[in-house]
């Protein structure tokens, strides 16, 4: 009668591997979960449990059972979010929506820049109107010609930009027929602005 314990031996005093025989046939007997999964499914068994992740078993470990130890290893980090990133295509819609900004936003800013300009030569010519009016209210105004004449400096001495009596065309201004011209000088800050005027003849 053959033993199904440790405790059996045979009469000869040799040991007996301990056989299961509730399964049909003799075989070894080996705990359930290590008969029914070979060594590196009983690892990925393990990745996919609530447990924690075990390290892989070492001593004669072939490299199939580390690379399969890995590539789990590689799908639960994945899966649980440690390895996250942009995709190719998240990347190109970002780059597309900053192009489409800038696209919009370049002329705009170009737009208030030279409107800024236009503003400055404005109020250059504004002041050189009232520089210009105050000296002909002298009794003796240095500002004595027309017709493109530059006001002197020592009326108004003006940044960025020329000062002329545009008007009027012949003999000397007076309170009541002058017009000053504003131009942006080339290469100055307010290079590209717009030509201004200011006066009661303008």
């Amino acid at each position: 009668m053959m033993g199904t314990g440790e405790g059996d031996r045979p009469r000869g005093g040799h040991s007996q591997t301990r056989l299961c025989i509730s399964h049909g046939s003799p075989e070894p007997c080996d705990p359930p979960e290590e008969r029914r999964f070979p060594p590196d499914r009983r690892l990925r068994r393990a990745h996919q449990g609530a447990g924690p992740v075990q390290s892989p078993p070492t001593g004669g470990t072939h490299m199939r059972t580390i690379r399969n130890y890995v590539q789990a290893e590689k799908a639960r980090r994945e899966e649980s979010g440690d390895e996250s990133g942009f995709s190719l295509i998240e990347l190109i819609v970002v780059v597309v929506i900053l192009g489409i900004l800038a696209a919009v936003a370049i002329p705009i800013f170009a737009g208030l820049q030279d409107n800024a300009k236009n503003q400055s030569l404005k109020a250059i010519a504004g002041n050189a109107a009232s520089a210009v009016a105050a000296n002909l209210a002298t009794a003796t105004p240095s500002v004595t010609a027309g017709g493109g004449a530059a006001v002197p400096t020592s009326v108004y001495n003006a940044t960025g930009a020329t000062v002329a009596l545009t008007k009027p065309t012949t003999g000397a201004p007076t309170l009541s027929n002058f017009c000053v011209t504003a131009t942006a000088t080339t290469g100055g800050d307010l290079a590209g602005a717009t030509a201004a005027t200011s006066g009661p003849a303008c």
